[in-house]
């Protein structure tokens, strides 16, 4: 740390130069220094999952832990109430079958759809059920065993 005096308009100022070490073997100081405390860490995506099974949102937390932020509805009411509280959600996985709506969640997807332009994912075991998703709004569709690696892949987490 160097200390150094200047005289400003009849007045001393003491300025404090920091020279900090970051790994990887960059040093900064003064104004350098300040703009690398103050830039913005990338923020985490924010993914809304919407699926009755507890098996599998438990399976995308843990998988997904650290990468992302995960909001986990288990009924189209639960849904509804996360979409409508976070207006910052990257991405929405759905199941066809949820409690809520009968008896896929195609009304649910049209009605998202409608203000969300982020990526939308239809999740199910029947291939039948994803088209009918993708037809309704959803980007494509994919197995629940796939979704973790189709998030990694498309939002490079």
């Amino acid at each position: 740390m160097a200390e150094e005096n200047k005289l400003a308009g009849g007045k001393i100022l003491k300025i404090v130069i920091a020279v900090i070490f970051i790994p990887g073997g960059i040093i900064y100081g003064g104004w350098e220094l300040y703009k690398y405390m103050k830039r913005k860490k990338p923020k985490k995506p924010k993914i809304l999952i919407i699926d009755d099974s507890e098996a599998a949102q438990n399976k995308f937390a843990k998988e997904l832990a650290g990468k992302a932020t995960i909001l986990s509805a288990f009924t189209v009411e639960q849904a509804e109430k996360f979409f409508a509280a976070n207006s910052d959600i990257d991405v929405i996985a759905i199941d066809a079958c949820v409690p809520g709506v009968e008896p896929t969640t195609t009304p649910l997807v049209r009605e998202l759809r409608r203000t969300f332009k982020g990526l939308m994912i239809a999740i199910s075991g029947f291939r039948g059920y994803r088209q009918d998703l993708v037809e309704a709004g959803c980007d494509f569709g994919c197995v629940k065993e796939e979704l973790c690696g189709k998030f990694l892949e498309f939002l490079k987490i």
